[in-house]
Order: structure tokens, then C-alpha cells, then sequence
């Protein structure tokens, strides 16, 4: 089984992507907002803002995971799809399994 993959962001009041790397076919990820965040961070595609993302509270994260037609996980999301934005010193962490 392949090692999974790791990130993390700062935030800043522009949006930036979790990933500059293009991962390949990946089984699932987890998106996190750490508890040592002090605000909100906000995900989605590359025009997110505080105003229209997906907003997460310290401590929060989102998994995203699907399983095939033949029972095999597979997935057509990866972490260079989604962009955050939020407050410095902010982070968005993320882990990947391929």
C-alpha cells in the first residue's frame, strides 16, 4: 500500500490552492482546519471568498472518498481542485490516499 500523501496552506485574505502539485487517481482525502486555527478558513474551487466557500470552523474537516463499480475506491477530486481562503496565520491541512 502506497504511503499517503500530505499538505498544508497558510491562508491569506487571497485565495490559494491546497496543492500546486497534480496528484494522480486517489482513493479519498481529508481536508482539515486545524485546532490552532483562530478563524474560520473557507474551501472551494479557485474563485472561492469568505463569502461564498465552504466554511470551517478549528477543528473541522471534510472527507472525500468513493467507491467504484467494481467495489474499488476511486476518485475524481484531488486536493489541486480546491483553493482556501481566510486570516493569517490560518492553515488548511490536507491527506491524501492514493
Amino acid at each position: 500500500m502506497p504511503a499517503p500523501i500530505t499538505g498544508q496552506v497558510a491562508v491569506t485574505g487571497t485565495a490559494q490552492p491546497l496543492s500546486a502539485t497534480q496528484l494522480g487517481e486517489l482513493a479519498g482525502f481529508t481536508i482539515r482546519a486545524p485546532l490552532t486555527n483562530v478563524n474560520a478558513v473557507f474551501v472551494g474551487p479557485a474563485t472561492v471568498t469568505t463569502g461564498n466557500g465552504h466554511q470551517m470552523d478549528p477543528g473541522d474537516s471534510i472527507t472525500y472518498e468513493r467507491i467504484g463499480q467494481n467495489g474499488q475506491p476511486v476518485y475524481q477530486l484531488k486536493p489541486s481542485d480546491f483553493w482556501a481562503v481566510g486570516t493569517t496565520p490560518d492553515r488548511v491541512t490536507w491527506l491524501a490516499s492514493p
